[in-house]
């Protein structure tokens, strides 16, 4: 019988009054760190606009950052000063992103699943377009990455997308896309100290692709 009346006394996680109280201040706390953290984010933000940084990249796999990049943009100023220095121009803010498809859906992508992730990254940034998005394939041994890009070509004419990049997708594979109508704009390579794919032929590429030798190369050697 104590237990029963302690147990109705406890709350339904089990809490005691004084425990679910403290519960709900670390939450209060948390939620305050969150739009401290928000305002620290748009203050680097606004640093590197004033520095000629005003291009930014991130994907749809980032988990939050289109979001949050989208709520800067929503408090962002029409306009810059003249007097900033800007590759962008006459645009004085860019949002580069990536389509990342589910690994698990690759050997079945439709038209009307890329055109979702599209549309939700438009959302989430809150633009009409995409300056750029750029082409993820997770495992080149699964058939479907020409597919993908010829759906989102199709997009690109009709405006949802201003340009086309490519990210990881090894010499081979970049070919193929070209070759099947894909307009390529760029293509982000993986190189690092430790990850030396892009330098060793870049023709072939299995699963998180490989890289483009003859960019890298020269890239290296300038």
């Amino acid at each position: 019988m104590e237990e029963r009346n302690q147990a109705e006394k406890e709350g339904p996680a089990g809490l005691s009054p004084e425990e679910e109280e403290e519960e709900e201040e670390e939450e209060e706390e948390e939620e305050e760190t969150e739009v401290e953290r928000e305002a620290r984010v748009f203050a680097q933000m606004q640093a590197h606009l004033e520095a000629g940084i005003t291009a930014f990249d991130c994907g749809d796999i980032y988990t939050g950052v289109e979001f949050l990049l989208g709520r800067f943009l929503l408090s962002f100023p029409p306009s810059l000063p003249p007097s900033l220095p800007s590759y962008t121009l006459p645009f004085p803010l860019q949002f580069h992103s990536k389509l990342v498809p589910d690994l698990a859906l690759l050997p079945s992508l439709t038209e009307i699943y890329l055109r979702a992730c599209v549309q939700r990254s438009l959302n989430r940034l809150h633009l009409p377009s995409l300056p750029l998005l750029q082409l993820h394939w997770w495992d080149f041994s699964i058939p479907g990455y020409v597919k993908m890009a010829q759906i989102i070509q199709k997009f690109k004419s009709e405006g949802l997308v201003k340009h086309i990049g490519l990210t990881n997708f090894d010499v081979k594979r970049t070919e193929e896309v070209i070759e099947g109508g894909l307009e390529v704009s760029s293509t982000q390579v993986q190189i690092s100290l430790i990850d030396r794919r892009a330098l060793g032929g870049g023709r072939e590429g299995g699963r998180g692709g490989g890289g483009e030798s003859e960019f890298s190369e020269v890239l290296v050697d300038d």
